[in-house]
């Protein structure tokens, strides 16, 4: 998941990836 938050990060890579991480 660390890598497909890297690349969302250009978008929105942020709400997504703490999301996720808090999920995960």
């Amino acid at each position: 998941m660390a890598k497909k938050t890297s690349k969302r990060k250009s978008s929105k890579g942020l709400s997504t990836g703490t999301t996720l991480g808090a999920l995960a």
